[in-house]
């Protein structure tokens, strides 16, 4: 009897709980969703008629049977507050905001607070109310970390130097997080992808039955439905199963009573693990399928490839960012794309004016436009470098600007000045070229003319003179100059000005002296080398010689002969004539020196009253008219004759 009762007491408890528990699942569920860390607040109804008060409030969490909070009114002596030192200790605060809601507030959430919640309600007058209430807990992403190329090398902050139409592959992969996160790579606010490899294929049964063709699955029949009636428990053993809901994760489930039907088995019971399955389960972890690459260890991971980059996507900034819910600020990284870039364009600037002064300092400009990093910067003249340039750099070191001070020489004319731009990407050079336009000042040279021999040239002969100018612009006018005197062009005189000649017909002795041409452009002028001309004649008698002397007999009288003459002279001669004849003067009668002859002559006789000639002789030749000098009795004193 006694063995009786006890049964049938423990299938009225069975039964009891089994109604009670039907009848809970039957209340609505208030989902509530909070964050790692942060806090969040349980709704409980209590409403209730305002003769009516709250009598015990209580919280569940499955599957605990014991509360976790209770408030309680019972004694009558006001509220008493009682929290789970373990379960929630003293992050939770209930609090009645109005007669139809309470609020239990828990602070510093953890994952292991996720779960599906119960709030008991017992009035005084009125029946209990029931609240159920899912927490969802979700992790924000710990971190991301980017990996740059097919080794997935930790990437910096700055990527890169890539060079135009290479390809970038970056991969961002998110660590931790519950549910889950996405990845997506962003531009700005731009989505530049979103779609992560590391999602499942879109038919998950692909790769399960890949895995049966390599280890075949055990048969198991369906279990059979439970009664109605009964009390059951089971556990249902069966194959591997990936859900698109685990994002691709393989998953084990583990049923403790009545099983569920599910649209996915098509309302047939099911589970998923077998003894004789777990050696396959743990082959497919450790080599997983290509699309779920077990480098990332199972995290989420985006790769974004770019390419080819061209010169837009220098300095762009690329986020990662991983994301799980919509209550806080997604998790990112950044990296910047760096490029190494040949110059768009190397001008050279020049000064404003259109040719350039001789001898005067300009600042010449070179811009260059679009290198990156900084192209290295070269001036040559020529095939020679200059080397005192300055080098400037615009704040987004886009534009380069090298100035040099140059400073022309006339032979720079018809040359060119070249800025040479090295960088580090192909093409290496790029250059400019400026040619050179130079104005400067003549510069005259004068010379005999070629077929002349200037150290012989003779008294009668024509005479030629050459003025070689160098100058730019040309030489607008042309002068010649004798003895620091301007020449003017005299045909009937001899004097022949033609271009840059000057021509002396007949020269004369007069005409011997100092030569040089001056040459003038808008720069300035010139005057060339002095050219001394020496034009050599036979002697002839210098003017203003005494010529007649008056002696008496025995008295001596001494006579000077002074010629010109060009060589120097050889030698003199001595005549004396009178009516009767002529005598030369033996050598031993007079002396010479130089351009003089001095004779002393004294008269003895009648007959030595006369005439003295004096003729000199140089390498030209014998004076053609010799000097004469007469030689007359002393009587009354007559004024002297100077000689012709």
């Amino acid at each position: 009897m006694w063995r009786t009762l006890m049964v049938v007491m423990v299938v009225v408890n069975s039964l009891v709980n089994k109604t009670f528990s039907l009848e809970i699942k039957r209340i609505p569920v208030v989902s509530v969703t909070g964050v790692e860390g942060g806090t969040v607040a349980l709704p409980c109804e209590v409403s209730h008629p305002p003769d009516d008060a709250i009598y015990l409030l209580l919280w569940f969490r499955e599957p605990l049977t014991t509360p976790i909070y209770r408030l309680d009114e019972r004694s009558g002596e006001g509220e008493s507050h009682w929290s789970d030192e373990e379960q929630l200790g003293t992050r939770a605060i209930l609090k009645v905001e109005s007669s139809s809601s309470a609020l239990l507030t828990i602070s510093t959430l953890t994952h292991t607070d996720q779960g599906l919640y119960t709030c008991r309600v017992d009035f005084r007058l009125h029946p209990t109310t029931t609240t159920r209430v899912n927490l969802t807990v979700i992790v924000p992403p710990k971190d991301v970390r980017i990996m740059v190329g097919d080794n997935n090398s930790a990437a910096s902050r700055v990527v890169g130097p890539y060079g135009e139409g290479d390809t970038l592959k970056l991969t961002c992969v998110a660590s931790g997080g519950s549910p889950k996160p996405s990845v997506a790579w962003l531009e700005g606010t731009r989505v530049l992808d979103n779609d992560m490899e590391s999602d499942p294929p879109e038919n998950t049964n692909e790769i399960l039955s890949e895995q049966r063709q390599t280890t075949p699955w055990p048969e198991f029949p369906s279990p059979p439905l439970p009664l109605d009636d009964e009390a059951y428990n089971t556990v249902y053993l069966g194959p591997p199963t990936l859900l698109t809901a685990f994002r691709g994760e393989l998953y084990n489930m583990l049923f403790l009573g009545y099983p569920k039907a599910s649209p996915i088995s098509r309302k047939r019971p099911y589970n998923t693990l077998t003894h004789g399955d777990l050696k396959s389960l743990r082959a497919f972890r450790e080599n997983p399928p290509s699309n779920t690459p077990s480098g990332f260890r199972g995290e989420p991971y985006n790769t974004l490839t770019l390419g080819p980059l061209d010169r837009g996507d220098l300095l762009t900034v690329l986020t990662c960012e991983a994301s799980n819910n919509n209550l806080t600020q997604p998790t990112t990284d950044v990296v910047t794309i760096d490029m190494h870039l040949p110059p768009l364009s190397v001008e050279i600037i020049p000064p404003s004016e259109e040719a350039l002064r001789s001898e005067r300092e300009y600042v010449v400009e070179c811009v260059v436009v679009g290198a990156r990093p900084l192209p290295a910067l070269t001036w040559w003249s020529g095939h020679q470098r200059v080397l005192d340039a300055s080098v400037t750099t615009s704040k987004d070191k886009n534009v380069t600007t090298s100035r040099v001070s140059f400073t022309p020489k006339p032979e720079d004319h018809g040359s060119y000045l070249r800025c040479i731009a090295e960088s580090h990407a192909p093409p290496s050079t790029l250059e400019d070229t400026w040619p050179l336009t130079v104005y400067y000042e003549p510069t005259a040279s004068c010379s005999y003319g070629a077929s002349l021999d200037s150290a012989n040239i003779k008294e009668g002969d024509d005479v030629y003179f050459e003025c070689t100018i160098h100058a730019n612009p040309r030489a607008t006018r042309v002068s010649w100059r004798h003895n620091d005197e301007v020449l003017v062009h005299n045909v009937s005189g001899g004097v022949i000005i033609s271009n840059q000649s000057l021509v002396l017909q007949k020269v004369a002795r007069s005409q011997a002296g100092r030569y040089s041409c001056r040459a003038h452009n808008i720069v300035g002028d010139a005057t060339s080398n002095v050219l001394t001309l020496d034009v050599k004649y036979s002697p002839v008698c210098s003017s203003g010689q005494v010529s007649t002397f008056a002696v008496g007999r025995y008295e001596d009288a001494e006579v000077t002969c002074t010629v010109e003459a060009n060589p120097v002279l050889k030698s003199f001669q001595w005549t004396f004539n009178n009516t009767a004849d002529t005598i030369d003067v033996p050598k031993g009668r007079y002396t010479s020196t130089g351009s003089q002859s001095i004779i002393t002559y004294t008269p003895m006789t009648s007959l030595d009253y006369g005439t003295l000639l004096c003729s000199a002789t140089n390498p030209i030749g014998t004076q053609k008219d010799p000097c004469v000098f007469h030689i007359l009795p002393a009587g009354k004193p007559d004024p002297q004759v100077t000689a012709r």
